[in-house]
């Protein structure tokens, strides 16, 4: 009886003292607290910068072109009329618009007269060689009537060779040469065939006056237009 007591004792003593054992280690045992959370500033949202506001001014020439032309002139001089046909050829440049018209600005050589006539002066037959080139810059301003066809007028100044050498029974009698500049006038259609390339015929006139001397030209001008860009 005894012994169980005893025996009874030792083991409630052993469980006691295994959990108090267990108690401590579990006290013991250090629990990290949680960071206490800080307020994060948020930086604001970077915007776009605002783009500088650019004005890209129009250049001069918006567009370049090359023309070949070719003429069916009338010249009246002192002495003599000729009819003759011939070439052409420029570079143009497309401006800016002008007063609501699309406009453009050409320099052109052109070569009007290379003939010879025979002409009668106080009943003694002579002949006659007559040259007349020309370089110009004209404006011209359009107005459309459809989509491919449109109606324009230039006007601008000549600077015209007018070289003529008369001829007497077969031996040079005098040879007249002169330059002049003058205004020249016209007005034309143009038709666009495709997207850089239009046809043009167009009517001339311009009249050069030298030393008491007077020249006329008229004449049509049948042009192929090819634009460069």
């Amino acid at each position: 009886m005894l012994n169980r007591i005893l025996l009874s004792s030792v083991v409630t003593l052993g469980l006691v003292s295994a959990a108090s054992a267990g108690g401590v280690e579990r006290s013991n045992r250090v629990v990290a607290a949680p960071a206490p959370v800080q307020n994060v500033r948020t930086a604001p949202p970077v915007q776009a910068a605002p783009k500088a506001a650019t004005s890209k001014a129009s250049p001069l020439c918006g567009s370049l072109g090359g023309t070949l032309s070719h003429v069916d002139a009338d010249f009246k001089g002192p002495e003599t009329s000729v009819d003759d046909k011939n070439y052409g050829f420029g570079l143009l440049c497309v401006t800016t618009g002008l007063l609501g018209f699309s406009s453009e600005v050409e320099v052109a050589y052109t070569k009007w007269i290379d003939e010879s006539e025979a002409y009668n002066l106080m009943g003694s037959p002579r002949e006659q060689d007559t040259k007349v080139t020309s370089t110009e810059i004209t404006l011209k301003a359009f107005q459309p009537i459809t989509n491919k066809l449109s109606f324009y007028v230039k006007g601008g100044f000549v600077r015209g060779d007018i070289k003529q050498r008369n001829f007497l029974v077969g031996m040079l009698d005098s040879t007249i040469k002169e330059s002049d500049t003058a205004p020249i006038l016209g007005l034309g259609l143009d038709y666009k065939v495709m997207e850089k390339t239009s046809l043009r015929l167009e009517h001339n006139d311009m009249s050069f006056k030298k030393n008491s001397r007077k020249a006329d030209i008229d004449g049509l001008k049948f042009t192929l237009v090819r634009m460069f860009n």
